[in-house]
């Protein structure tokens, strides 16, 4: 019951961050992530800063985002398979990095269809199409039914990031067809979304 609390407490500090970071309000924001410093795991730190920085993309404040995406490569990564890590290198922009600790992600877990996403639009982005076409076709190889749109919102993602806006659309729309809720983090709460 103690862990349900605790991360019930932590998903409340999130949108707390939400608020904050939407009402510029940086007094408001660093003191919850000292609060969930003090209190929580570095893997919740990380991903409270990852969170914060994605939401200051989303008022388009790419270099406040950016201080928090560094205080995450500032603490490092112990682990072979930090997502929150390669993820601050991704949202940062950084994307030969962000390959670099997306793959052995991708290889523990082949069928997560975000982190294919990021990969293929991290590879469009170096110029590597062939490397763009074989994550795409990893993707499209994962559609079963009952995903719940997951796979579509990975295409809607991935097309955003080229400016393919038809596509994308296309995809956010089978994505809701096929139950992708909302949560916090998704659709117009996307950085991938951020200029439509």
């Amino acid at each position: 019951k103690e862990v349900n609390k605790s991360l019930d407490s932590f998903y409340l500090k999130k949108i707390l961050l939400t608020a904050y970071v939407r009402s510029e309000d940086v007094t408001g924001v660093e003191d919850i992530l000292e609060d969930i410093k003090l209190n929580n795991s570095d893997t919740n730190l990380k991903e409270a800063y990852l969170f914060t920085g994605k939401e200051y993309i989303m008022i388009d404040q790419k270099e406040k985002a950016s201080i928090y995406f560094d205080r995450i490569i500032q603490i490092g990564s112990k682990e072979k398979n930090d997502e929150n890590y390669a993820q601050a290198l991704y949202f940062k922009g950084d994307m030969n990095s962000a390959v670099e600790k997306l793959i052995p992600i991708n290889l523990m877990n082949p069928k997560d269809p975000g982190i294919i996403a990021k990969l293929a639009i991290a590879y469009s982005q170096t110029d590597d199409q062939q490397k763009v076409d074989t994550y795409l076709k990893d993707l499209e190889q994962l559609s079963i039914d009952y995903q719940f749109g997951e796979i579509d919102y990975a295409f809607a993602q991935y097309y955003a990031a080229v400016d393919d806006k038809e596509m994308m659309l296309k995809h956010l729309l089978k994505a809701v067809s096929k139950g992708l809720r909302f949560k916090n983090d998704t659709y117009h709460n996307d950085p991938h979304f951020f200029k439509y």
